[in-house]
Formats: structure tokens, sequence, C-alpha cells
């Protein structure tokens, strides 16, 4: 089971690229912010088909009044990560603009870890200084060969 696990995480990995990509190219033909909301419309559209198809319907496990504000910020932010990523991706080359996110996330991630579970890995600290110095690395041989 957990190799299911393991190639639906390497499948959500591939369609976060290939989204920032597609939607990218949309906001250097029509605008950031109407690609932006072109990106909701049509992820709306296929959530409510996703939806029909699986037969789940709208039914909510709690009341609305019982979910906390902050829940809701998950939108926003999404919103925010469509926006900073149709104008970045023309101008960070794939590669790097992924490991850029990737970089972000694994920072956040350890904080998260460390602020909610109180559990602060040494071991995760470390394997993410070794990613940003191949990064690092990586980015200087480019630069070298560019010149």
């Amino acid at each position: 089971m957990l190799v299911i696990y393991i190639i639906l995480s390497i499948l959500a990995g591939v369609t976060v690229v290939l989204g920032r990509i597609l939607n990218a190219k949309l906001a250097e033909k029509i605008g950031t912010i109407q690609a932006t909301v072109i990106n909701y419309v049509v992820g709306i559209f296929f959530s409510a088909i996703f939806l029909l198809i699986l037969n789940r319907g709208l039914h909510f496990t709690s009341s609305q009044s019982s979910i906390p504000l902050w829940a809701y910020l998950g939108g926003i932010l999404g919103v925010a990560i469509i926006m900073i990523s149709n104008y970045t991706t023309p101008r960070v080359p794939a590669f790097y603009l992924t490991l850029l996110v990737f970089l972000g996330q694994l920072a956040v991630g350890i904080l998260i870890d460390w602020l909610i579970s109180k559990d602060f890995s040494l071991y995760k600290l470390i394997g993410s200084l070794f990613v940003v110095a191949g990064f690092t690395y990586n980015l200087l041989l480019d630069k070298k060969a560019t010149k």
C-alpha cells in the first residue's frame, strides 16, 4: 500500500510542475490575475464533475460554524500560490523554480513540525542543508557554464 502513496505523491509533484507551467503560459497571454481566476473557475468546474461522478455530494461532517476561521486560509493561500507562480514561472527556469519551491516546503515543514508537534529533527535540518548546498553548487556550475 505504501507504494501507491509514493506513486501518488510523485504524480502530485508532476501535476504541480506541469500546472504551474501551463498556468504561467496562460498568464503571459491574458494576465496574472485573469489566469488565476480561470485556474479556479476551471478547478471548481472539475471539482463539481468529480463530486457528481464519485457520487459524494457536499455533505459536511461538522457544522459550518464549528470550523475555525483560520481553516479558510487555505483558499487564500491557494490564490497566492497561483499568482506567485504565474509571475515567477516565466522568469525562472523550471528546474530551479521546482527546487526553490521544494526548499520553501522543506523549511516550512520543519518549522511546522517544531511549532505544532514540538518535534525537531536535527537530521531533517541537516538533510535540508545538504539540499541547499546541492542547489547552490548546481547554480554555481550553471553560472560558470554560461560564462
